[in-house]
C-alpha cells in the first residue's frame, strides 16, 4: 500500500508500506531523484539517502515545480521529529538550499539544517522556492525571491535557508503552503498569513500588482466568526495562481486567478478574486467537523499538540461564552465584546500592514542586520573576492599548457593533412563547389580575416556601426553580417556574445530615445527607409532562432500540444465552425461567409456573435496558452535588462489616470513579445507549425489555400495583436468590445512578462567570460562564412566611419581596413551576382597563444588587450576581470557596528532615544549576576552613536544608506556565487578536454592507418563482389599500394618492361615536383622548351634533361638516382628538397613529390 503521496508539476512522489520512497514522471532535471535524468514511466525507488538521515523513514515529503523535498526521521509523541531535510532536482534558483545552483539527481542532505535541531515533519515546495517548519514553529524559506515570495523583505533569491521573521516570530506556524508567486502560512490559532504577489495572497484588491515582501495577516472576518467552535481554517493549499482554505466545518473557500475554472465558483468569464469565495458545489458530509481525510496532514509531536490544544481551548471558551448560562445577556455581551475586540485587532493589523517591522526604527534595522549576518559580512565578502581573483588568474595561467597537451594531436593532424593531400586525387568524387577563392577580395583575405574575427570577439564595433547606418542598404548589410557572424547559437560563446551585443545595442537605443514610444519601435523611418530599431530586429532574430524552437515555437505552434495555441484554434475552427475577425469588413471575407449570400443584417448578427466567441477565446485559451510556455533563460535576461534600463532612464510619460510605472516600462517589451515573436509565428504558421518545424503535414494542409478557415482565424488573431499594440480598433460596438478585451489581454501579457523577468538573473557578462574560457578547451576549429559582396560593403562602412568606430590608438580593425580599397557599387553588384562565399577561421582560442586577457569596459567582452579600450602595460598580464565590491561609507559602518554589537531588542526611533535605551540596558546589565560583557558592548555602541551624531546626519538617511549596503552585499554575494560556479565549469571542461584529446588521437590514428593503403574492410569488398560491383576505393587502393611499394619492395624494381615517362618542365613546375632548374648558361633556357625523362631500372632511376627546339632535341644533362637514395627520400620531411647531380645540381626536386610521381609511373 501507499502511506503518503504528493504531486509536483510533472512528477509524483510516494511513500510505500515498506517505508521506501518511490518516484515517477518527468525527470529532465533529476526531480525524481533516481540518479539519472531520463523520464520515469513507472514507480522507481529513489536513490539511497546518505548522511545523518540515512536509514530513517520518510516523515514528510513535498514536490515542487521541478524539485523535491523530504524530511527523514521518526516522530515521537510530544517530542517532535528529529529529522533531516533532503532535496534534489532543478536548482536554477537555489531552491534545493545547498548554497549553489547546480541541479541534483539524487537526494542530498541540507547541511545548514542538519545540526541537532528538531525538524517538524512539514516541508513545502513551490514552483521555484522551498520552505520548512522547525520544532519551534519557525518558518525557513529559500530559492527564488522574486515577488517577495521568501518573506524576508527582499526580492533577491536565497540559495540557503533563511528564517522568515516579522509577525511570524510571535506565532506558531503549523502549516506552510507555497504557490507559484506567493506563500501562505497557517498558525496554531487558525490565522492565515501570506506574502508574495497577486490576488492569490488574499491581501490585495483585484488587479493590484503590489508585491508583499513580508508576511501579513489575511483578513478573513467575512468568513470566520470567532464565536463559533466549528468556524476556523483547518488546512491551506496553494496552487500556482490560486489558494484554497478548508474550514473546520467542511466549507471550502478559494481566491486568486479565476481563469480556467481554478476557483471552482462556476464563473466562466475567468474573473479573478482577491477575497475568499465559498465553493458551493462541494458538500462534505459530517457532524460540523472536517472529516479525517480532510484534516491537517502530518501534524507531529508537541507542535501539533499545542496547535490542537489552542484550537480546542479557544473553541470551548467561545462556546461556553456563547451558550445560555446564569449570567444571561451579560455573559453573551462579554463574549460579543471579546469577539469584536479580536476582530478589530485583526482589522487593524491588516490595515496597518506590519507595524512591528516598520523601517523607521532601529529595531527593524537591527533585525535586518541579524539576517544579513547569515549570508555574509563585508570582511567575508572581501576575502571571497580575493579568492575568486586568485583562482581565476590561476585558471588563466594554466591555459598555456594546452599546446603541450595537444602537441601529439597536432602532429597527428599534420600527418593526416599530408596523406589526405596525396590521396585526394584518388578519392574525390568531383570538383569542389565554387568558393570565394576567385572573388575580387581574394588578395585581401588576410585583412578580412582580422576584420571578421575582431568584430565577433569585440561586439562594440557592431554596436557603434549600428549608430552610423545611413540607409536601408547599409542596415541590410549590418543585419546580414551580424546574423552570419553569430549564426552558431548552439555554441555558448556565440550565444552570449550575441546577447552582449543585444544588451549593449538596447542600452544605446534607450539612451538616445527621447520618448518611451521610440524604444524598440518596430516601424521604419520614412526619410531613409531603414528600421527605427536595429535592436528590435535582432531581438526578433535571436528569439525565433532554431535554437529556441523547442522552448518558444513548439509550445505555442505544435497543434499536437493540448495546451498549445494551434490546438485550440484548430479545435474551435473544425469542431465548432468558429470564425472571428477584428472588423466587419474582414468578417465578410471569411471563407465561410464569402459564398453563402447572407443578408447584410444577418451577417452583422453573425459578426456580433463571432466577436463574443473571439473575446472568450482571447481571455481563456489564448491567455492560458501564453502562460504555458516559458521564455529561454537568455531571452529572459535580455528582456529583464531592457526593463531595468528603461526604468533607470525615467522617461516622461503623460497618461490619463493612475498608471503603474512598472506597467508603463513594460510597453516596449510587450512589443517585442507580440510583434517580434507572436505575430511573426502566426503570419508564418506554415513555417512554424508545419513540416519545416518537424510536425506532421496534416495540420499544414489545413493552413493552405484561401478557403482555409483555420488559416483565416490565425491571420485575424495576428491582426488583433497588431491592433492591440497600435491601439487601433474601429468605433463600432464590436470594435469597442475588442478594444476593452485588448486592454485585458495586454495586462495578462505584462503580468506574464514581469513573472518571466523577475525569475531572471542578469548574469550575461559572467556567463560570457566563462564561455570564452571554456572555449579554450574546445578542439574543434570555429569558422564563419560570409558572402563576398557583404564583406565588400562591410569594409566600405568601416572605412567611412573608422574615426567613430576605433577602440584604441592601435586599432586592429582600422589597420586591417586601411589598405583595402573602397569598392564601387558596380564591383559590389558584380560580386552579388556571383554569390561567392568566404570561410574564415575564428581564433576563439586566443588565450593559448598569449595568456593576456582584459574585460573591455565599454562592451564587457573578454578580449585580448589589443581589442579592449582598457590598454594593459607590457608587464600587466590581466585587466580587471572581477567586479570589485564597494566598501561602505564611514557613517554607515559606524551604524552597523553600533547595532551589531548589542543583543537586546531595540525600539528607539532617534539617536537620543537610542542612547537612553542603551543607558537603561547598561544599568540593568551591570547589576550583580547579569551580563557584564553585554554592558561593555553597549558602552562601545554608545560611543559609536556619539560619533554618528557629530556627523549631523538624519536617522532616515542612515537607514536608507544601510538598506542599500545590505542589498549590495546580497547582490555581490550572488555575483561571487556565479563566479565560483563558472570556475567549476571551466575545471570540468579542462578534465573533459584531456579525454577529448585522447579520443581525437585515436580517431586520427585510425584515419591515418587507412590512408596509408586506402584498403577497404574485407566484408565490404566481398559484398561488392557478390553484387558484381567494383568499389571506387578498390582501384585507388591498388594504385596507392603500387606507389608505396615502389620504394618499399626491392622486387618491383625488376620490371619486365622498364617504365619510361617524359614530362614537360612546365608541368613538373606546376605540380611542384621540380622546385627550380639551372644551367651553365641559364639565360638560354626556357621552361617551355625543356623536357625531363624518367627511366625506371632495377637499380634506380635514370633522369635526362632534354632541350627541344623546333624539330631537334638534345640532351643537356643525364644523372642516375640510386635505389638507396630513393628509399631515403621516402622518409624525408614534407618540405625537404634535393638537387641532382649532387656535385653541381641542375634540377632541384621536392623529395616527397618526386617519390609520389615515380610511384605513379611504376603503377601505370
Amino acid at each position: 500500500g501507499v502511506l503518503k503521496v504528493c504531486c509536483g508539476s510533472d512528477h509524483t512522489l510516494a511513500v510505500a508500506a515498506d517505508r521506501r520512497l518511490y518516484a515517477w514522471g518527468l525527470n529532465s532535471d533529476g526531480q525524481c531523484g533516481v540518479g539519472h535524468q531520463q523520464d520515469v514511466y513507472r514507480p522507481e525507488a529513489v536513490a539511497a539517502f546518505t548522511g545523518h538521515g540515512a536509514g530513517a523513514p520518510v516523515a514528510a515529503l513535498a514536490a515542487g515545480g521541478r524539485h523535491s523535498l523530504v524530511v527523514t526521521g521518526e516522530s515521537t509523541k510530544g517530542a517532535g521529529t528529529r529529522g533531516y531535510v533532503y532535496s534534489w532536482g532543478w536548482n536554477q534558483d537555489g531552491q534545493l538550499g545547498h548554497g549553489h545552483h547546480t541541479s541534483l539527481s539524487a537526494p542530498t542532505i541540507l547541511k545548514s539544517m542538519a545540526e541537532p535541531r528538531k525538524i517538524m515533519g512539514l516541508v513545502a515546495a513551490g514552483e521555484s522556492h522551498s520552505g520548512v517548519i522547525d520544532a519551534k514553529c519557525n518558518v525557513w524559506t529559500w530559492g527564488s525571491g522574486s515577488y517577495g515570495r521568501l518573506g524576508n523583505g527582499e526580492t533577491i533569491g536565497a540559495p540557503t535557508p533563511r528564517l522568515v521573521g516579522g509577525v511570524l516570530e510571535d506565532v506558531k506556524v503549523v502549516q506552510l503552503a507555497l504557490g507559484g508567486w506567493h506563500s501562505m502560512a497557517l498558525t496554531s490559532d487558525m490565522r492565515v498569513y501570506a506574502w508574495g504577489k497577486g490576488e492569490a495572497t488574499g491581501l490585495l484588491r483585484e488587479g493590484d500588482s503590489t508585491i508583499v515582501k513580508e508576511p501579513r495577516l489575511v483578513d478573513l472576518h467575512n468568513i470566520v466568526d470567532p464565536r463559533l467552535t466549528d468556524n476556523g481554517v483547518a488546512q491551506i493549499a496553494a496552487g500556482t495562481y490560486h489558494t484554497i482554505l478548508l474550514m473546520k466545518n467542511g466549507d471550502l473557500y478559494t481566491f486568486g486567478l479565476g481563469s480556467m475554472g481554478r476557483l471552482g465558483n462556476g464563473d466562466r468569464t475567468g474573473k479573478n478574486s482577491s477575497r475568499p469565495q465559498r465553493v458551493k458545489h462541494v458538500v462534505i458530509q459530517g457532524q460540523g467537523r472536517v472529516p479525517a481525510g480532510f484534516r491537517l496532514l502530518e501534524r507531529f509531536g508537541d507542535v501539533a499538540a499545542a496547535a490542537n490544544s489552542t484550537a480546542n481551548q479557544g473553541g470551548q471558551q467561545t462556546a461556553a461564552a456563547a451558550a445560555p448560562t446564569q449570567q444571561g445577556d451579560a455573559g453573551r455581551g462579554q463574549a460579543k465584546k471579546g469577539a469584536e475586540e479580536e476582530k478589530s485587532k485583526a482589522d487593524a493589523a491588516v490595515r496597518a500592514g506590519n507595524p512591528a517591522l516598520s523601517d523607521n526604527n532601529f529595531g527593524y534595522i537591527q533585525a535586518r542586520l541579524r539576517k544579513q549576518a547569515r549570508f555574509a559580512t563585508e570582511a567575508e565578502i572581501k576575502r571571497s573576492e580575493e579568492d575568486v581573483v586568485k583562482r581565476l588568474h590561476d585558471s588563466l595561467k594554466v591555459l598555456g599548457d594546452i599546446s603541450q597537451i595537444e602537441a601529439p594531436l597536432t602532429a597527428m593532424v599534420s600527418k593526416f593533412d599530408s596523406l589526405f593531400a596525396k590521396n585526394l586525387k584518388y578519392i574525390k568524387a568531383g570538383e569542389p563547389a565554387e568558393s570565394g577563392s576567385g572573388s575580387s577580395i581574394s588578395p585581401n583575405l588576410a585583412r578580412y580575416q582580422v576584420l571578421v574575427s575582431s568584430i565577433q570577439q569585440q561586439v562594440a564595433y557592431l554596436v557603434s556601426l549600428s549608430l552610423c547606418l545611413e540607409n536601408e542598404k547599409e542596415q541590410a548589410t549590418f543585419y546580414a553580417a551580424t546574423k552570419s557572424i553569430f549564426v552558431e547559437l548552439e555554441d555558448d560563446r556565440i550565444q552570449f556574445l550575441l546577447a552582449a551585443l543585444l544588451r549593449l545595442l538596447v542600452e544605446k537605443e534607450i539612451e538616445q530615445s527621447k520618448k518611451l514610444e521610440d524604444v524598440l519601435d518596430e516601424g521604419k523611418n520614412p526619410s531613409n527607409g531603414r528600421d527605427r530599431s536595429s535592436a528590435f530586429h535582432l531581438l526578433k532574430y535571436f528569439a525565433l532562432h532554431e535554437k529556441h524552437m523547442e522552448t518558444i515555437v513548439n509550445p505555442l505552434m505544435d497543434h499536437r500540444n493540448p495546451k498549445g495555441l494551434m490546438k485550440s484554434i484548430d479545435h474551435l475552427s473544425l469542431t465548432q465552425d468558429a470564425v472571428w475577425a477584428v472588423s466587419f469588413a474582414d468578417f465578410k471575407k471569411a471563407p465561410e461567409n464569402s459564398d453563402k449570400g447572407f443578408e447584410f443584417k444577418e451577417l452583422q448578427s453573425e459578426f456580433a456573435q463571432s466577436t463574443t466567441r473571439f473575446i472568450e477565446f482571447l481571455k481563456t485559451d489564448f491567455v492560458a496558452a501564453i502562460k504555458e510556455f516559458r521564455l529561454p533563460p537568455t531571452v529572459q535576461k535580455l528582456l529583464s535588462h531592457t526593463f531595468v534600463t528603461i526604468k533607470r532612464r525615467r522617461f516622461a510619460v503623460v497618461v490619463d489616470g493612475e498608471v503603474d510605472q512598472e506597467v508603463m516600462c513594460c510597453e516596449p517589451i510587450v512589443k517585442v513579445l507580440v510583434l517580434g515573436i507572436l505575430v511573426p509565428m502566426l503570419r508564418n504558421a506554415k513555417k512554424f507549425a508545419g513540416k519545416m518545424a518537424n510536425f506532421d503535414g496534416e495540420f499544414e494542409k489545413r493552413l493552405e489555400g484561401e478557403s482555409s478557415g483555420v488559416k483565416f482565424n490565425i491571420d485575424q488573431l495576428a491582426n488583433f495583436l497588431e491592433r492591440m499594440i497600435a491601439d487601433n480598433f474601429d468605433s463600432t460596438t464590436e470594435g469597442k468590445l475588442l478594444k476593452r478585451t485588448a486592454k485585458d489581454v495586454k495586462n495578462e501579457l505584462i503580468a506574464f512578462l514581469i513573472a518571466q523577468m523577475h525569475d531572471a538573473t542578469d548574469d550575461i557578462q559572467t556567463s560570457l567570460l566563462f564561455s570564452v574560457l571554456k572555449s579554450q578547451y574546445q578542439i574543434k576549429t570555429k569558422s564563419v562564412q560570409l558572402r563576398a559582396s557583404v564583406l565588400m560593403q562591410l569594409s566600405n562602412m568601416f572605412k567611412k566611419n573608422m574615426n567613430k568606430l576605433s577602440i584604441n590608438d592601435h586599432d586592429l580593425v582600422a589597420e586591417a581596413c586601411r589598405p583595402i580599397k573602397a569598392w564601387t557599387d558596380e564591383e559590389i553588384e558584380q560580386e552579388e551576382q556571383r554569390e561567392l562565399y568566404h570561410t574564415f577561421m575564428i581564433d576563439s582560442r586566443f588565450l593559448i597563444k598569449e595568456t593576456r586577457l582584459s574585460i573591455c569596459p565599454s562592451s564587457f567582452c573578454p578580449v585580448p588587450p589589443s581589442l579592449s579600450t582598457e590598454m594593459l602595460s607590457i608587464k600587466q598580464q590581466f585587466g580587471v576581470l572581477v567586479r570589485s565590491f564597494r566598501p561602505v561609507e564611514e557613517h554607515t559602518r559606524l551604524l552597523e557596528e553600533c547595532l551589531v554589537q548589542v543583543t537586546c531588542e531595540l525600539k528607539a526611533e532617534t539617536f537620543d532615544k537610542l542612547r537612553k535605551e542603551f543607558a537603561e540596558e547598561i544599568a540593568e546589565q551591570i547589576r550583580p549576576g547579569r551580563d557584564i560583557i553585554l554592558a561593555n558592548k553597549l558602552m562601545q555602541a554608545q560611543e559609536k552613536i556619539q560619533e554618528l551624531k557629530e556627523l549631523d546626519l538624519r536617522e532616515e538617511e542612515l537607514f536608507e544608506s544601510l538598506e542599500k549596503v545590505m542589498a549590495n552585499r546580497k547582490e555581490y554575494s550572488a555575483y561571487l556565487s556565479q563566479m565560483y560556479y563558472g570556475m567549476r565549469q571551466v575545471e570540468a571542461m579542462k578534465r573533459r578536454h584531456e579525454k577529448d584529446v585522447q579520443q581525437a588521437l585515436a580517431s586520427y590514428e585510425a584515419a591515418n592507418r587507412f590512408q596509408l593503403t586506402l584498403q577497404l574492410p574485407s566484408p565490404l569488398i566481398e559484398a561488392a563482389k557478390d553484387l558484381g560491383v567494383q568499389l571506387h576505393l578498390e582501384s585507388a587502393a591498388e594504385r596507392i599500394q603500387s606507389r608505396e611499394e615502389f620504394v618499399r619492395n626491392a622486387n618491383v624494381w625488376h620490371h619486365k618492361n622498364d617504365p619510361v615517362m617524359t614530362y614537360p618542365m612546365k608541368k613538373l613546375l606546376s605540380r611542384k615536383v621540380v622546385v627550380r632548374f639551372a644551367d651553365a648558361d641559364a639565360s638560354k633556357l626556357d621552361a617551355r622548351e625543356l623536357r625531363v625523362t624518367f627511366h625506371l631500372r632495377g637499380d634506380g632511376v635514370d633522369v635526362s634533361l632534354l632541350l627541344k627546339r623546333h624539330t631537334t632535341e638534345s640532351v643537356l644533362q643525364k644523372f642516375h638516382i640510386a635505389e638507396a637514395s630513393l628509399r631515403n627520400l621516402q622518409k624525408s620531411d614534407e618540405k625537404a628538397t634535393i638537387g641532382f647531380p649532387e656535385e653541381t645540381p641542375v634540377l632541384v626536386f621536392s623529395q616527397t613529390k618526386l617519390v609520389e610521381m615515380l610511384g605513379e609511373i611504376a603503377a601505370n
